[in-house]
């Protein structure tokens, strides 16, 4: 039963799903643009470019940051290295 608290309650997530999704895309448009410039200059280094558009993704949303290589620190503490928690996590 949708109930008057409900739908406020609903609303306000399709508010929030919205306002995430309209705050992700110039990311996103932003770092598939450098993809396709990547791919075009340098194909043979295709993998490479892939994770380096999928990290920075997450980079810039999560952390506001952004790497220019896949050898960044960040991206290999992150997301290539199995890492247990230490003083290399916090530090990118």
């Amino acid at each position: 039963q949708i109930t008057f608290e409900n739908s406020q309650f609903l609303q306000a997530i399709e508010l929030n799903e919205n306002f995430a999704a309209a705050t992700y895309e110039p990311v996103q448009d932003r770092e598939s643009k450098a993809l396709m410039l990547a791919l075009v200059e340098n194909p043979n280094d295709y993998a490479d470019h892939i994770q380096l558009f999928s990290s920075n993704v997450i980079l810039q949303v999560v952390y506001s940051r952004r790497a220019e290589t896949v050898k960044d620190r960040c991206i290999q503490v992150r997301f290539v290295v199995p890492v247990t928690i230490s003083s290399d996590w916090n530090s990118c």
